[in-house]
């Protein structure tokens, strides 16, 4: 009777998925083709889904994987401020987003088996948020703000956090992190473009920063879908 349950329940949990994975990228289409007012709605409705199918499968071994699920929840918040209450809310947004990245810090911390790795993770974050912390003022001097300030250090968190996926081995979240930053990367382009540096447009950065497509939901939504299913197929985490 196990068995039959076993079978069914997998066959089920497989068929919600691929419905995720095929609903997602007809979202990555609509999020491109809609009118600005519809786009929060169908954008935002596509990180939703990625925060549900995360609880796909409840039992799970150890704690890392809520914590997993907790940076999606945060990263619910965030898009919130940037997506759904936007424009201003911008500082809130990214403070929110470093949450998520310390969910996922706290993901990688519990996973890593040994005290040694543990404290060079540790360090390799302190140091790149120092530098982090530092580089708005050298770059910028006198025009650096808050906003300038918190997504350095934002970013600092990711790449820490893109890091220590790919030395603990797990090629899905490493994957949907490097996507998480070339998304954040185009848009502190163009952020870059229209406050802090000024450039014609035969410039690399203003061609970039103008395309008619969403540069940055092209990588930021493939990225949460990934990290909803590295929880998913996490080797700790058993179908419910």
């Amino acid at each position: 009777m196990r068995a039959i349950v076993d079978f069914f329940g997998g066959k089920l949990r497989l068929s919600v998925i691929i419905a995720f994975v095929l609903i997602e990228l007809v979202l990555a289409f609509v999020i491109q083709l809609v009118p600005f007012r519809l786009f929060g709605t169908f954008a935002y409705l596509s990180v939703v889904l990625a925060f549900l199918v995360s609880f796909l499968s409840l039992k799970v071994k150890k704690s890392s994987l809520w914590a997993a699920r907790l940076g999606l929840l945060f990263t619910l918040g965030a898009d919130f401020f940037l997506v759904v209450l936007v424009p201003d809310r911008q500082l809130a947004g990214v403070l929110v987003f470093i949450l998520a990245q310390l969910a996922y810090a706290a993901y990688l911390h519990i996973d890593t088996q040994t005290r040694v790795k543990k404290n060079v993770g540790i360090a390799i974050r302190l140091t790149l948020s120092v530098l982090a912390a530092i580089l708005p003022l050298a770059v910028l001097g006198n025009r650096a703000d808050p906003l300038s300030f918190v997504s350095v250090i934002y970013y600092a968190q990711l790449i820490t956090n893109l890091i220590l996926a790919i030395v603990l081995k797990k090629p899905l979240f490493a994957f949907a992190l490097f996507l998480f930053s070339l998304c954040d990367l185009s848009i502190g382009l163009k952020t870059l473009s229209a406050s802090y540096i000024q450039g014609g447009r035969d410039t690399f950065l203003y061609a970039i920063t103008h395309t008619e497509v969403n540069l940055a939901w092209v990588f930021y939504l493939p990225s949460q879908v990934l990290i909803a299913l590295s929880i998913v197929f996490n080797k700790n985490s058993r179908p419910t």
